[in-house]
């Protein structure tokens, strides 16, 4: 028989532990909610003294929580914004990300470097990326980066790229975070779009992926409002560069059964 001593030995420590991992999540969570995010950048340049002189530019601009509890979600913020800008690196820090961004940007001066050499002065090259709070409540904040560049070739390039931090949880969100049904959330999407271009004409490029039946591709790229949720394709996604992206927003009504409940009362706190 067991010795109800001996369970409570080995469940106290337990308790005790669930007990601190609570109050810990708890603290996390009322702290973060209280986070502030100041600018910072890293900028690069080479000539662009004169208004059409040789130039490379290259601008990367982020936020930088401060306050009590800032160290998960900076790690969140540093290793979307690698991602953004394709550098593999397991870096944690605001300080190490502005080392890691100015070596990629002396990769690509290095480069900008024989290709003025080829062509001739007056190349201008460059990459700016900004970023705005576009929404904020107690327990979710999200960011969109807005980014362009040319680099050579035929046209310069721009889109955008959203970040949507669960605060409390210390997570970013993905669509099925918030939505429970993706197939129903598809067809809406599918149905707008389809509406939008039902005019227009059938042997262009969004039209021909609306009606393809290799599946409908939904937007990489979403953000949380307060009016709704927007869905953003950018540039080539469905479209091509001529047509330039598509976003729109769905107002969380037409998808009230289908987002989860926790989410929607933390948009709206």
């Amino acid at each position: 028989m067991v010795n109800k001593k001996s369970i409570a030995r080995f469940a106290t420590p337990l308790v005790i532990l669930a007990a601190a991992y609570l109050t810990y999540s708890i603290s996390i969570g009322y702290y973060s909610s209280r986070l502030i995010f100041q600018p910072d950048s890293v900028i690069f340049k080479r000539g662009c003294i004169q208004p059409e002189g040789t130039c490379l530019r290259i601008n990367y601009h982020f936020p930088v929580p401060v306050g009590y509890g800032r160290a998960h979600i900076e790690r969140l913020i540093v290793s979307d914004f690698l991602t953004m800008v394709n550098e593999q690196s397991q870096a944690k820090s605001i300080a190490v990300l502005k080392n890691i961004l100015l070596e990629n940007a002396l990769s690509y001066d290095s480069s900008f470097v024989e290709y003025q050499n080829y062509y001739g002065d007056g190349s201008r090259w460059y990459i700016d990326i900004k970023y705005k709070k576009i929404f904020r409540s107690k327990k979710l904040i999200t960011f969109r980066y807005s980014y362009s560049n040319y680099l050579g070739g035929a046209h310069s390039l721009y889109g955008c790229h959203y970040v949507n931090i669960d605060l409390k949880k210390g997570k970013i969100l993905h669509i099925n975070d918030i939505v429970t049904d993706m197939e129903r959330v598809t067809q809406l999407v599918q149905k707008i779009l389809n509406e939008k271009y039902s005019g227009s004409d059938g042997g262009n490029t969004t039209n021909i992926l609306l009606n393809s039946t290799k599946g409908f591709p939904l937007p990489h790229e979403f953000a949380l409002l307060k009016e709704g949720l927007l869905l953003h394709y950018n540039i080539y996604e469905i479209a091509s560069y001529d047509q330039g992206d598509e976003k729109f927003i769905i107002p969380y009504s037409d998808i009230m059964g289908i987002i989860d409940p926790r989410y929607y009362k933390a948009i709206n706190e």
